[in-house]
């Protein structure tokens, strides 16, 4: 893939430029031998790094030239990033430029808007006009924050379909030199806590806030930080200079209202800092403060972030987002807010201390080459080919199953990456609310044996399977084999999708042997691809159902974001939670029974199914007071009880990869899962037990709850062990699968 950037680069000393230097270099890491890069910056930037070809300017001629090296490099994405103060006068011929190319099909334009929220503020309804009209360019629109997504959709008229939010990243500093003592004596700063205030003087910056905060201090007679204001106006040329004196006029006024209020000998205008400072200024610094009135998100946040030194910010924009539960935040302009903030934060070690180690974890997330990973996937989401995708299914939300759920939030996360996606599958259940995200079309069905027979799916299928790959996921017979039988005549490759080993039950399981022997193994042995969901499952249709070990693939589920949490939860003492589907294979009468002996501790069941009356019966004759049945509840209610709980159970006699595990995994909530290797090789389950001993779950789960130092390690490992298997990951891996199946010979 060849990637073009026009973009303000370093040496102009600029957070726009930062960030995109930034992001290259984590593109070529995450990348590789497959991703070239070039910068194309401004004339005026001047080339200080390879690749980099300093072209744009006021002269008509680079405007020429810039389109010609766009269109002829054989560039897959043209990626701009934008804020309307860096170009100024050049808008035009950007917007000139960049449609030209679009005209063309060409390569995909895309753009990162870095002040597209504060762009609204500041220019009312001109800039609403502007953004509407610059928005139609561009086939890919990036911001860093939702309030930043928002503003462009309801605001600006931008597309939904055509915003994609991603993070800012943490930033890199030029080096790790820790030498404080030495900034100290430079600028002359006392022994008493710093708090920094760092980046470009603007307006919006808010420094007055911070210097009212600090008279506020001083009125109340108590000892004073000393506060270090690091910066100074962006450099402006020709008629734009006026905005430069603007700022220059800010600075001054800054200057005269700290000795007005007397306190010259607590703040101190330190200017420029050196990028080789850059570090120990950060690490000298007791707490960074970020009092803006109006932003999007600042790469500031980033470096406080990255160098794990606390923060006070104003919450409004990308600042509110990041630091929603692990930052001081005040209302803008406050500088009552902000004088308490301040003296909670510099009179306490423990919260400095405790924001450090949330710092450390946030940096993890936000890391760079995670923000470069998926603006890669986006890449080359827009750079596909256009692919149709029929995924098949027996049953779909609002019917109860790991399955179902794995269909919808596949199908959803497809039709987000731009592939055009259609679900098949029975009318069953017909009560219930489902997502109208996807297009699903439900074909009248009966139901014998828990198997939903549809005699309307081979015509539907006949259909809607030309020119499409066909995704069939094979939970229940009758599916499958029509899959298979109407992609044979239509020449159509398809792939069969694995959920679970399905065992006999039920009055006609006796006939399920026969049935996997004779046709199941077929479907699969006909199948352009086999998708397990892990090693274990894969061995077993290679070993068992002679599937070519080459068209086996194992690609797991994946986890929503929505359930990662970012602060390790408070759970309730010795509570206990089942979610899932009410069936024999989840076997949760084993756990029942371990709750005779655990009197003290509580089981909560989330969940319904054809086994909830037999079990229902178990507990009464038990005598158990301690289980309680809540059946069916919402995502949002089953998230707040994963929070609530402290362990989760899952006695399965046979699994796959339940979303629940993930789900669990992903909100810090320890598992005790049935001892089989299909759980065994997650390595999500925090403890193991043989899933036919009642006592060994009541030994294992009574020895847990009674040790909290291992529950919050436990809990923290699941977090770290979820976040491989975040959807982005997994979509990934099934559109490359899809562009595999589509070139496939008929």
């Amino acid at each position: 893939m060849k990637v073009a950037l026009v973009t303000v680069y370093p040496p102009r000393r600029d957070g726009v430029g930062d960030h995109a230097a930034k992001l290259v270099g984590a593109l070529r890491r995450v990348g590789g031998a497959d991703v070239e890069i070039s910068v194309f910056s401004l004339a005026r930037d001047g080339a200080g790094r390879t690749d980099q070809r300093a072209i744009l300017s006021m002269d008509p001629r680079s405007w020429w030239r810039l389109r010609g090296e766009l269109r002829t490099g054989g560039y897959d994405i043209v990626h701009l990033q934008f804020d309307i103060a860096t170009y100024l006068l050049l808008i035009g011929p950007l917007l000139v430029i960049l449609a030209s190319l679009r005209a063309t099909r060409g390569p995909k334009v895309v753009a990162t808007y870095h002040d597209a929220y504060a762009d609204r503020r500041l220019y009312g309804w001109l800039g609403v006009i502007f953004y509407n009209l610059f928005s139609r360019v561009f086939d890919r629109i990036y911001v860093h924050s939702r309030l930043a997504e928002i503003c462009l959709v309801e605001q600006y008229g931008v597309p939904a379909d055509k915003v994609r939010r991603i993070d800012l990243g943490t930033f890199e500093f030029a080096n790790h030199d820790r030498h404080e003592d030495d900034l100290r004596r430079r600028w002359g700063l006392s022994e008493a806590p710093v708090v920094l205030n760092f980046g470009f003087i603007y307006r919006t910056k808010g420094i007055e806030v911070l210097i009212d905060a600090v008279s506020r201090l001083a009125s109340t007679g108590e000892a004073l930080p000393h506060v270090v204001i690091a910066g100074e106006p962006a450099v402006r040329r020709g008629i734009f200079r006026v905005f430069q004196m603007r700022n220059q006029r800010y600075l001054d006024g800054l200057r005269a209202k700290v000795h007005n209020a007397g306190l010259d000998a607590h703040v101190s205008f330190v200017g420029h800092v050196p990028d080789d400072d850059v570090f120990a200024l950060f690490t000298l610094a007791d707490v960074v403060v970020l009092p803006y009135l109006v932003v999007d998100q600042s790469s500031v946040l980033n470096m406080a972030i990255a160098a794990q030194t606390p923060v006070i910010a104003s919450d409004i924009g990308g600042l509110g987002e990041t630091l929603a539960e692990v930052g001081i935040l005040v209302p803008p302009s406050s500088s009552a807010d902000l004088a308490r903030a301040l003296r909670s934060v510099l009179s306490s070690p423990e919260l400095r201390g405790r924001l450090r180690a949330d710092y450390a974890r946030i940096a993890r997330r936000l890391s760079t080459d995670t923000v470069a990973a998926v603006t890669l996937d986006d890449y080359r989401g827009l750079c596909r080919q256009p692919c149709r995708v029929v995924q098949v299914s027996a049953y779909y939300p609002p019917h109860l199953g790991g399955q179902e759920s794995v269909v919808e939030q596949l199908s959803q996360r497809l039709a987000g990456a731009g592939i055009d996606v259609q679900v098949i599958t029975s009318r069953l259940p017909v009560t219930g609310k489902t997502s109208d995200a996807v297009r699903v079309r439900r074909l009248w069905a009966c139901e014998l044996a828990h198997t939903a027979l549809i005699p309307g799916l081979p015509i539907a299928l006949r259909l809607r399977a030309r020119d499409a790959v066909v995704h069939v996921h094979t939970g229940q017979a009758f599916v499958p084999e029509t899959v298979s039988l109407v992609c044979g005549l239509l020449r159509r490759p398809y792939i069969a999708h694995v959920h679970l080993q399905v065992r006999p039950s039920g009055r006609l399981g006796r006939l399920l042997p026969a049935y996997q022997r004779l046709i199941f193994g077929a479907v699969l042995r006909h199948a352009a691809v086999v998708v397990c969901l892990g090693e274990t499952m894969r061995r077993y249709v290679i070993d068992e159902h002679h599937v070519a070990a080459e068209r086996a693939v194992v690609i797991p589920n994946g986890v929503d974001e929505d359930w990662f949490v970012d602060e390790l939860r408070t759970p309730q003492a010795g509570s206990l939670l089942f979610v899932g589907r009410l069936a024999a294979q989840k076997n949760l009468a084993v756990v029942i029974r371990a709750m005779a002996r655990l009197p003290e501790d509580r089981l909560i069941v989330i969940g319904e199914g054809e086994e909830r009356t037999a079990l229902e019966a178990l507990v009464s004759s038990l005598g158990l007071t301690n289980v309680e049945f809540l059946g069916r509840r919402s995502s949002d209610e089953v998230r707040a009880a994963m929070l609530r709980a402290s362990v989760l159970v899952l006695p399965s006699t046979h699994e796959g990869l339940p979303l629940v595990l993930l789900e669990a995994a992903a909100s810090g909530l320890p598992v005790v899962a049935s001892n089989i290797p299909e759980l065994r090789e997650t390595g999500l389950a925090s403890r193991l037990v043989p899933a036919d001993d009642p006592r060994g779950w009541a030994c294992t789960l009574r020895d847990l709850l009674s040790d909290d130092a291992a529950l919050h390690q436990l809990s923290a490992n699941g977090v770290r062990c979820a976040a491989e298997h975040r959807w982005d990951r997994v979509v990934s891996q099934w559109l490359d699968l899809y562009d595999r199946v589509a070139g496939a010979p008929r």
